[in-house]
């Protein structure tokens, strides 16, 4: 007779990291998925609330962000980041950690370029939130892919 109940092993061993972890490129497309529709998000709900989205520096014509400048500064620096430091963790897995604290000081210290522009409250919240979001989403992509390397050590 066999028995139809599952086994123990069909189960995940409790701490079981693999269903959080990521590899590189599941890592990169969340990150930069999940940092593009959420930073779309933001900027839609700036456009509903009438914000005018539009950086002004004296002399020069208004410089307005539109969908296609969110979407480019959403996904270029996420994709570069979590591929360099995939490639590296190859030979260093504690540049996962460094990368997660860089791209998060980035995301933090890029937060000038709002501010060295002159701009309505809406605009510099909203781009403020859309800063804090790539810097959230890169560390978290990062754990997922660190935990996917740890693993991958530890595996027989």
């Amino acid at each position: 007779m066999t028995s139809t109940e599952p086994t123990r092993t069909s189960r995940p061993a409790p701490g079981n990291t693999r269903r959080t972890a990521l590899n590189w490129w599941q890592a990169v497309l969340f990150g930069a998925g999940a940092a593009t529709v959420l930073n779309l998000l933001v900027w839609g709900a700036a456009q509903a609330s009438g914000a005018t989205l539009a950086l002004v520096e004296p002399g020069e014509p208004d410089y307005v962000i539109q969908a296609g400048s969110v979407v480019s500064s959403s996904i270029a620096p996420m994709v570069l980041g979590i591929v360099l430091a995939s490639v590296i963790a190859r030979w260093w897995t504690g540049v996962l950690r460094l990368a997660q604290v860089l791209g998060a000081l980035m995301a933090v210290g890029t937060l000038w370029s709002v501010f060295a522009y002159g701009a309505d409250a809406a605009t510099i919240t909203s781009l403020t939130l859309m800063h804090l979001i790539s810097g959230t989403v890169v560390v978290l992509a990062l754990e997922g892919l660190r935990r996917h390397v740890l693993a991958a050590r530890r595996a027989p």
